[in-house]
């Protein structure tokens, strides 16, 4: 069986609606009750199973469902690398009962309407501020020197957008760190190494496209030279730069100092430039919450527990 086909038939059994599953309960309970005066070895044991599978069902979708833990796919690239499209999850309802939840946690909630014109939806993810905590996020500077290269002013794109069109195409990842740059999740490369994969593959890119306003502001980080300096996109909470090795990218926008309310969290994606998030519709109110990612279930490959 294929992980297509495995994961449709979990995500099916998973989200069955409540009616189905006491239908199927009513069922089993007739076929039991009908078949216990049987004498009959063979009807004994379906009558039995019945009972087991009655019980199985009650206890999962009547009990371990709604109070302790549900099963949740991974819909979109939101929260890459850490979790991946179409990994399927163990979400724990009962943590949060009795502990509010921590910076750093992976949560399953209910959208709020801002975040889906109204549509009820459940997202998934990090908890980066919590109530009356002052969160800001700044975009990445590159400066030749003490001057600042404006990429955004001149071609209207941010830095990230900029790099993945000659480096690695739309669908590739540039992470700005304070000691170099990372590609595509390799491992970091120096400011001088980058400058020269970025004089390899400018050169290409200019055979093929031409020159642009693209090439001409990376010309400008190649000709740095020594003096190119990269200051990394960061979140900062109540004024210390949040440590986040588990982003795909350093964050390309700007969010103005904002301090949470009594009830509220904030939520952002591992993928911070591709997720629909805090940063777009604001705090979440903390009633929404649905549990915590415990652990991926499937693929068996990526079976593990999830963890800061």
């Amino acid at each position: 069986m294929n992980n297509q086909t495995s994961g449709s038939m979990t995500d099916f059994v998973a989200n069955l609606p409540l009616l189905w599953i006491l239908g199927g309960a009513i069922f089993l309970t007739f076929i039991r009750y009908v078949l216990k005066g049987v004498k009959n070895p063979n009807a004994q044991g379906i009558s039995d199973f019945c009972d087991t599978v009655c019980f199985v069902i009650i206890l999962a979708f009547f009990v371990i469902r709604p109070f302790i833990a549900q099963a949740f796919y991974i819909p979109s690239e939101s929260m890459t690398n850490t979790l991946l499209v179409n990994d399927r999850l163990f979400v724990d309802r009962f943590t949060y009962r009795f502990a509010a939840p921590k910076v750093g946690d992976i949560i399953v909630f209910d959208a709020p309407p801002a975040a889906t014109n109204g549509k009820k939806l459940d997202f998934i993810k990090r908890c980066v501020a919590v109530s009356g905590d002052t969160i800001e996020v700044q975009p990445p500077r590159i400066m030749d020197g003490d001057r600042e290269i404006d990429a955004l002013s001149a071609t209207g794109m941010d830095w990230h957008h900029l790099f993945r069109e000659i480096l690695t195409g739309p669908e590739g990842s540039i992470k700005f760190l304070s000691s170099g740059v990372q590609v595509n999740g390799n491992e970091p490369i120096s400011l001088l190494m980058f400058q020269d994969l970025l004089r390899v593959k400018t050169k290409a890119y200019v055979e093929l496209n031409g020159l642009s306003p693209t090439t001409s502001m990376v010309q400008q980080v190649i000709d740095a030279g020594t003096k190119l300096k990269i200051q990394p996109g960061k979140t900062i909470v109540n004024n210390k730069v949040a440590v986040e090795p588990f982003t795909r990218e350093d964050p390309d926008y700007v969010l103005p100092s904002t301090t949470l309310g009594p009830t509220e969290i904030y939520m952002f994606g591992d993928n911070r430039n591709f997720s629909h998030d805090s940063h777009m519709w604001g705090g979440l109110e903390k009633s929404r919450i649905v549990g915590k990612a415990q652990a991926i279930w499937w693929p068996l490959l990526r079976m593990k527990v999830i963890s800061l």
